[in-house]
């Protein structure tokens, strides 16, 4: 069978603005997945992240989230990230993931692959009035 067989294994962890190590994020739980684990050359799929904020805390939807992908030589992002707007605070609706599409390379060889990227977001709290940038890193698919 020629495919390829992406596997998520996110540890996922938040990187300060200085490049700190890893200290998880205790406001902004999420979970990634894929589309399909098997993709086959030429094809496509959708990269899907939940988010779940504590009580109080939100997603910004402006600015909106970033993902790049390090492993351009095997897949390519298609387009922005699908996100959907709450229409009464304005925020991004956490009842709805964010789905990002992508396409696998033609050439790309059969077999496991692991793709790592990086999810930037903001999110702010509710009654302190605060926002900060969260930098996801260490999630490979």
């Amino acid at each position: 069978m020629n495919a390829l067989v992406f596997l998520l294994a996110c540890a996922l962890g938040a990187l300060s603005d200085d490049g700190t190590a890893p200290k998880g994020n205790k406001y902004v739980s999420m979970a990634v997945s894929l589309s399909s684990s098997l993709i086959r050359p030429g094809d496509s799929g959708t990269i899907r992240i939940a988010f779940n904020p504590a009580d109080g805390f939100h997603v910004n939807a402006d600015p909106p989230l970033g993902l790049k992908i390090s492993t351009k030589n095997v897949i390519t992002l298609l387009g922005k990230p699908d996100i959907v707007v709450d229409e009464e605070s304005g925020f991004h609706s956490t009842k709805t993931p964010v789905d990002q599409r992508f396409a696998v390379a033609r050439n790309a060889a059969p077999g496991r692959h692991t793709i790592k990227g990086i999810l930037t977001y903001y999110f702010c709290s509710d009654s302190e009035g605060w926002c900060t940038k969260a930098h996801i890193q260490s999630c490979s698919m």
